[in-house]
């Protein structure tokens, strides 16, 4: 029977049910050793994300994936001289010193069929993507249109004993790949965030996606496919980075165990906030006052003001 994730895809982002990569994201963050830190409550109430990328990343996964025409559903953002433009051309009248509400409801009373805006940014954003992806070598045999051609596109995946849900954008059964479409106004910020020394940092949520992936797949079909992450940044720079099974494999691990972890609040098992002691040995050594019990701070350390006392 097919899951109603995937019977309607529509509802996909709306389910909480299941855990996805974007929500473990919010539950967990790593330092720079790779030490875990939870937050529940981000968890359960997300920060607002950057609105002008999503809809860039939305848009051009839509378009590349879904033959989605941009200019069926969205129109340029209409200022002052474009609404006494539409005016003109549909004969109706208007006064010069007309505010913008006022246009707009001349224009709404005349039946004129307004679009969702974008922005002149966010539009030529997705037009240089758009743009790239044409122009792009997937291989030195392929294109990237080839390659999409070739796939399956926005392919869910979810596992009810895991209680996870993924979907990517293309599964290329014919090469064993599974791939995910990544745009950013910053290509080489986020591959220096995702490797470390030429090795992948398996704490990065992109790795960490493909890992969830590669698994979700290899659950609902018991094929274990090669991932990769398809790069295009708002100026025309792009690339392809597929990740090794060593990476992915110890990603999973560090996944389940946050899996865990969120399990474990969630029944009680381990509290949130936890309480720190002293010990039988530190309570005789106070008593004692012959063995030291805080550490000795070097002098141009304790000039320097704590973090959580810095103003900017």
């Amino acid at each position: 029977m097919t899951h109603p994730l995937i019977a309607n895809p529509e509802t996909y982002y709306q389910d909480e049910d299941y855990l996805s990569n974007s929500s473990l994201s919010n539950f967990v963050s790593f330092d720079v050793f790779g030490n875990p830190t939870y937050n529940i409550h981000e968890f359960l109430h997300p920060s607002r994300k950057d609105s002008s990328a999503i809809l860039i990343w939305q848009l051009s996964d839509k378009i590349l994936t879904e033959g989605f025409n941009l200019d069926d559903e969205y129109g340029p953002t209409l200022d002052k001289t474009g609404m006494q433009n539409e005016l003109d051309m549909m004969g109706i009248e208007f006064k010069k010193a007309d505010t913008n509400p006022v246009l707009r409801s001349l224009l709404e009373k005349g039946w004129y069929q307004f679009k969702k805006e974008l922005g002149k940014t966010e539009r030529d954003a997705i037009e240089s993507i758009i743009r790239t992806a044409n122009q792009f070598q997937y291989d030195e045999n392929t294109t990237l249109m080839e390659y999409i051609a070739e796939s399956d596109c926005q392919k869910i995946c979810v596992s009810e004993d895991w209680g996870m849900k993924g979907k990517f954008d293309f599964l290329n059964r014919k090469r064993g790949h599974i791939s995910d479409l990544k745009t950013t106004w910053n290509l080489e910020r986020v591959l220096k965030e995702m490797f470390y020394k030429g090795q992948p940092n398996i704490y990065h949520k992109y790795i960490r996606q493909l890992a969830i992936y590669q698994e979700l797949f290899y659950l609902e079909s018991g094929e274990k496919m090669q991932c990769e992450l398809i790069f295009i940044d708002y100026k025309g720079h792009h690339c392809v980075k597929r990740i090794g099974q060593r990476a992915l494999d110890k990603a999973l691990e560090q996944v389940r165990q946050d899996i865990e972890v969120l399990k474990k609040i969630y029944a009680g098992d381990m509290p949130y906030i936890q309480v720190i002691d002293i010990d039988e040995e530190t309570a005789a050594a106070i008593d004692s006052h012959t063995t030291p019990v805080m550490e000795v701070v070097a002098p141009e350390e304790d000039k320097k003001e704590p973090d959580y006392l810095i103003t900017y």
